[in-house]
């Protein structure tokens, strides 16, 4: 609950806890569940080494008891904490892993957020194609499961994806680019993610400022910070960073 409603130190606390007990327990499974959300929370501070700790412990557990969604889960989380330090080749293929075990069980919500990833490891290596049709593929997989989280991910994402050619006038996508960071801003607004929204809200502005659209952008980078800043998450120093100097 208390993640939920953004309150990430007091989440903490109470995963902290309930680790505490799982381990007395010898719930392996508990503790698994615990360590990866503990990587999450740390992952949203910066903390991206604290995160990779958390999580390849609890992928260890979880390849050990069988636990095929909680794997994959976890092969997604290691896949972004790689790609949060740089290491894009291991990124895509923790994604891969992920893909591979989501789709065994039919898992749509983790295959639709592998799928996304790997879009963006490709935007990463300039293969603006496959890009598009992965985050596409992720975007429709969330649209058939109907959860509205993945759905404004993958829009977002998609809207990276269409802005990679922003400065060449021939772009056919630029128009796009926006509509889908708007979209998925409102998809993120109207389920009260505010997490999600910050980084939406971040994007979509940069991407306004780079256009010229100096109005939009400022007002855009501004809400995000606001939000990061009440999150207490530490991205929102950056944002006021480039506010300042617009």
């Amino acid at each position: 609950i208390e993640r939920h409603r953004g309150l990430f130190l007091a989440a903490e606390a109470c995963y902290r806890e309930a680790l505490e007990l799982r381990t007395q327990l010898r719930d392996r499974h508990g503790i698994a569940q615990c360590q990866n959300v503990l990587g999450v929370l740390s992952f949203q501070r910066g903390e991206v080494q604290m995160a990779k700790i958390n999580w390849e412990a609890a992928l260890d557990a979880a390849q050990d008891l069988g636990a095929a969604q909680l794997e994959a889960l976890v092969l997604v989380h290691l896949g972004e904490a790689a790609r949060a330090l740089g290491h894009h080749e291991e990124a895509r293929v923790r994604f891969e892993e992920a893909v591979a075990r989501a789709t065994e069980i039919g898992e749509r919500r983790l295959l639709s957020d592998a799928e996304r990833q790997l879009g963006l490891v490709a935007l990463h290596f300039g293969d603006t194609a496959t890009a598009k049709r992965r985050c596409t593929a992720a975007l429709h997989l969330a649209e058939s499961a109907g959860i509205q989280v993945l759905i404004g991910r993958s829009l977002v994402a998609l809207g990276e994806v269409d802005a990679v050619t922003l400065f060449d006038d021939t772009n056919p996508n630029v128009e796009s680019a926006g509509a889908h960071y708007q979209r998925g801003v409102d998809v993120l607004r109207a389920i009260g993610n505010d997490a999600e929204l910050a980084w939406a809200l971040e994007r979509y502005g940069r991407f306004s400022i780079e256009r010229g659209e100096l109005d939009r952008g400022r007002g855009l980078l501004s809400e995000s910070a606001q939000l990061f800043t009440k999150l207490g998450l530490p991205q929102g120093k950056d944002v006021w960073a480039v506010l300042d100097d617009l």
